[in-house]
């Protein structure tokens, strides 16, 4: 499983598509732009495990304003939405509010067209993030992925239905280990966020995500084949949802 990757975006992509196809279940591909979206759906559409997800990623928001009508308007036509979020680096300050702006439209776009499973980028901007999700929550189920608020925020997510994606290399940090390790197992999933996540300078591949299931094992003193299936359950109760 892999719950956050760019497939598009890997140097050699239609091998790196082949072999995900081979070696996972499922995997979400989300993509950065609308445009983007259409392009990677129409070569990836014939692998029935992998699933285009519908973005528009918020470290381009300023670039590729000009299709926040297009992915308003294909909202519809996808259940699965991300990347989208919004961006609090002071590199993107810049389009702090543009963020928002996006990322709050297509929030209440979602919540007014059935359910949608979003994945969703908050580095250094999670209260904003929650916010905007708290007013749009009914029929919106966010995966948070590569979390990195405080204890409070996590405690103000988990309350909120979020749900959780962690790749291997989001647990080299103490800090992030210790906010990991305080997410319920029923709401954790793995991901890799490839090509753009390097372990020992390598790009980390889609089927290496499920790895994080040994840091898991250790933390909950159980095996690592009780973290996959609670993965596949989690992955399960979110399409529960959807259907």
């Amino acid at each position: 499983m892999d719950m956050h990757v760019h497939l598009d975006l890997y140097p050699n992509p239609l091998y790196v598509v082949e072999e995900t196809s081979r070696r996972n279940t499922t995997t979400l591909c989300v993509t950065t732009s609308p445009r983007a979206w259409l392009a990677t759906k129409t070569v990836l559409s014939k692998y029935n495990n992998i699933i285009i997800a519908l973005g528009l990623h918020p470290e381009i928001a300023s670039s590729k304003q000009k299709e926040t009508q297009m992915i308003l308007d294909n909202i519809v036509n996808s259940i699965f939405i991300g990347e989208i979020g919004i961006d609090g680096s002071s590199k993107y300050s810049f389009s702090f509010e543009l963020q928002k702006s996006i990322f709050s439209k297509i929030v209440e776009k979602c919540a007014c067209t059935g359910w949608h499973v979003m994945s969703i980028h908050s580095r250094n901007a999670v209260s904003s993030v929650l916010d905007i999700l708290s007013n749009n929550i009914t029929t919106n189920i966010p995966i948070l992925h590569w979390f990195s608020g405080n204890k409070t925020q996590l405690t103000q997510a988990i309350d909120l239905g979020c749900f959780f994606s962690f790749g291997p290399a989001a647990l080299i940090n103490s800090n992030s280990r210790k906010l990991v390790s305080m997410i319920p197992l029923d709401r954790l999933l793995p991901e890799s966020d490839g090509p753009f996540t390097v372990i020992n300078q390598k790009m980390i591949m889609p089927w290496q995500a499920i790895t994080i299931c040994n840091y898991f094992a250790n933390i909950h003193h159980c095996d690592i084949q009780y973290i996959h299936n609670q993965f596949i359950k989690n992955w399960d109760t979110i399409l529960s949802k959807i259907k």
